[in-house]
């Protein structure tokens, strides 16, 4: 090819190459483009493959080695002994030859002829338009004002800024990890990075630029809008906290493999992780949803942060320290009771941070809110103790306490239909136990399980725990994890005695597969001779197909509110345990109040003061989220003097219409949380079914 000729790819022959025409070519033909053909004879192509030439000057293709180049003009010999150089993209100018390529590296642009034209001041001019620059390469960032990014791929700059693994970023946005993925290497492209490092030193920097800036404006902006605000409010809620840390010490081998299974186990957990410089970091619970079983969830998780720490280390364990403490939370919720990410604010941290820093390492100490929430949950009296607790007795936190016949106040059907079901020679059956939250389902589970051993049988107690990653199950009476495999082949095993009893408590923790595997296995151990016994099962989805040895064929025993009588019983029990006189005014009190819930008599009659205790509170508030009601309208209502309210006047308070109003006060009737509301015969005054709910919901509300 001659040297001050301009050429071009050829447009149809591979590893051809024309003279740039003054106008574009429009047909041509392998055998008959005789530039294409000298080219090939020339051996400047590399054979059959595309690549830049320069039309005089800098570089051109390596004659053997593909994606290298050699300075033009050297000679045949000269190019073959050179190892070539592989064009390197940099921002200050389109091309670069610097560094030496890799085998697989390219040479040249895939996507074809490129739409710049013109080169830049001082470089080369190539056939395609683009410039030549010698200088080398760095990793020069793309200034502020270029970076142009997506309103998505600011959030995610802004969390991975904040520390948070794809896991977290993925929950924390809604999204799938796929997504986050694909959005960081759009971003990672944007910000001119090749890791995650790098990117968050970027985004630190570039957050404050104009344009977040602007953010901060258009957030302003949206404060002052009323319908922004309508749809969001700062609610209370019970949450835990789970403190850890690590001696200066510590390896950092052991500080880096917990720390990322920390961020893990947190995601699993959906637990919001507060990472600190110093430590491990604080993990809080309940904040997106809250839930009864939060401590349990802590403890579950610490229990698989221990193995993972043992795995790192020998020794993992005792290095580590931890604290956990309860307390009640202050976070922005939208109107349906979901956390909107945009505030949280407790002193449960500082408390928890507090004790921390009073626990030698390889213990864990509890705070007066963990020991009221163990303690009303039913947790053996060993895990309810001031004094610090080794992490190697860990399962102690996951023993319930035995209770007898006695201890059962107002359940003596219940009791009669259990009793006869575990008389030894009885055939075996599947019971069902039903009822809401703080019937005392897991109480008689518990004296079930004492009746059957002090008969001579045998039994076996697995409480479900909440998703943590680990063992679905716990053995209440030695706290070792039991995995699915084992629970199964529990219900399969050999009857060992007469009665033989298993129970599974809290199975609606359980997804729903692993639940379904489960239940296929009882009534062919009832079968067999032995007793199942089932709490907490989750109805069936409408319109799913039912089998014969699912569940909702199981024996249903269904827990009732307590009559008055009970109730006051009850109380006196309490009171006579606590050496005080009860009081009759505070029994009535308690007794109007509790509406026959004998878990809420219990906690009412140990309260001290007017403020409702931590754990009644965990239980109201993780029923009204779990049915995504229209929180601003039960806060209205749960403030206000009367205690009927009219739907015209609803409507009138929230500034809404009137139909939608019906819609939010008809979830609430259908959830069993208010009474009235529209009818047949026209619209009813609306009250709380529950004279605690709605003392909950003001205290819940602010």
């Amino acid at each position: 090819m001659a040297g001050g000729a301009d050429w071009q790819p050829h447009a149809r022959r591979r590893g051809g190459h024309v003279a740039r025409p003054a106008q574009p070519l429009s047909r041509c033909s392998r055998r008959t483009c005789a530039a294409g053909l000298q080219a090939d004879r020339d051996g400047r192509t590399g054979g059959r493959r595309r690549h830049l030439v320069p039309p005089h000057g800098g570089a051109i293709p390596h004659p053997r080695r593909r994606g290298r180049m050699v300075p033009v003009g050297a000679s045949r010999p000269d190019a073959l002994r050179c190892g070539g150089i592989r064009p390197q993209p940099d921002r200050r100018g389109p091309l670069s030859l610097a560094r030496p390529a890799g085998k697989n590296a390219i040479g040249h642009d895939p996507r074809g002829p490129s739409r710049r034209t013109g080169a830049a001041d001082g470089g080369e001019t190539l056939g395609l338009g683009t410039a030549m620059d010698t200088r080398p390469v760095r990793d020069s960032f793309v200034s502020r004002g270029s970076v142009g990014l997506t309103p998505r791929q600011r959030q995610i700059l802004r969390l991975l800024c904040e520390g948070k693994a794809n896991k977290e970023i993925a929950r924390e946005l809604d999204i799938g990890v796929g997504t986050v993925k694909q959005h960081l290497v759009g971003l990672f492209k944007r910000l001119n990075v090749r890791n995650r490092s790098m990117a968050v030193s970027r985004g630190l920097s570039l957050l404050a630029a104009p344009d977040a800036r602007a953010e901060q404006t258009d957030l302003d902006t949206a404060l002052t809008d009323t319908d922004w605000l309508q749809q969001r409010t700062l609610a209370r809620r019970p949450c835990v906290v789970l403190s850890l840390a690590l001696p200066d010490a510590a390896p950092a081998e052991l500080r880096t493999a917990l720390q990322r299974a920390l961020a893990a186990r947190a995601f699993d957990a959906r637990a919001l992780l507060i990472p600190r410089d110093q430590g491990l970091g604080d993990l809080l619970f309940g904040v997106r949803r809250s839930s009864e079983n939060d401590l349990l969830a802590a403890a579950a998780l610490l229990s698989n942060l221990c193995q993972d720490a043992r795995a790192a280390a020998p020794t993992g364990p005792d290095q580590l320290r931890v604290a956990i403490d309860a307390g009640m939370a202050v976070v922005s919720k939208d109107r349906r009771g979901a956390w909107t990410g945009e505030a949280v604010a407790t002193p449960a941290v500082a408390r928890t941070r507090h004790l921390l820093q009073q626990t030698a390492d390889g213990e864990l100490s509890l705070g007066a809110g963990a020991r009221d929430l163990l303690r009303a949950f039913g947790a053996a009296p060993a895990a309810t103790a001031r004094k610090p607790l080794p992490l190697c007795d860990l399962p102690r936190l996951f023993l319930l306490p035995s209770r007898s016949r006695a201890s059962l106040v107002g359940r003596d059907h219940e009791w009669a239909r259990l009793n006869a079901a575990l008389t030894p020679g009885a055939a075996g059956r599947v019971i069902r136990l039903e009822g809401e939250r703080g019937m005392g389902k897991s109480s008689l589970c518990q004296a079930a399980l004492s009746h059957c051993q002090s008969l001579g049988g045998r039994g076996l107690y697995l409480r479900t725990l909440p998703d943590a990653g680990g063992a679905p199950f716990r053995d209440a009476v030695s706290g070792a994890p039991v995995g699915l495999e084992q629970a199964i082949d529990a219900l399969s095993a050999p009857i060992a005695g007469q009665p033989d009893l298993l129970v599974i408590d809290d199975l609606h923790l359980l997804p729903r597969p692993t639940a379904t595997r489960v239940l296929a296995q009882a009534s062919p151990a009832a079968a067999r001779g032995r007793v199942v016994l089932l709490s907490g099962v989750r109805s069936a989805p409408a319109g799913a197909a039912h089998r014969a040895d699912d569940a909702d064929r199981a024996e249903p025993i269904r827990l009732r509110r307590l009559p008055d009588a009970a109730i006051r019983r009850l109380i006196d029990d309490l009171a006579a345990a606590a050496d005080t006189p009860p009081d009759p005014e505070i029994r009535r009190h308690i007794c109007r109040q509790a509406a026959g819930v004998p878990f809420f008599a219990v906690e009412l009659a140990r309260a001290s003061g007017d403020e409702l205790p931590l754990p009644l509170l965990a239980v109201i508030a993780a029923r009204l989220d779990g049915f995504e009601l229209d929180w601003r309208m039960l806060q209205t209502l749960a403030e206000t003097a009367t205690s009927r309210h009219h739907l015209a006047g609803l409507s009138e308070d929230l500034g809404q219409p009137l139909a939608q109003v019906r819609d939010a006060v008809s979830a609430a009737v259908r959830a069993g949380i208010l009474t009235g509301g529209p009818g047949q015969d026209g619209d009813e005054p609306v009250a709380f079914r529950h004279p605690l709910i709605r003392r909950a919901v003001a205290t819940l509300g602010i």
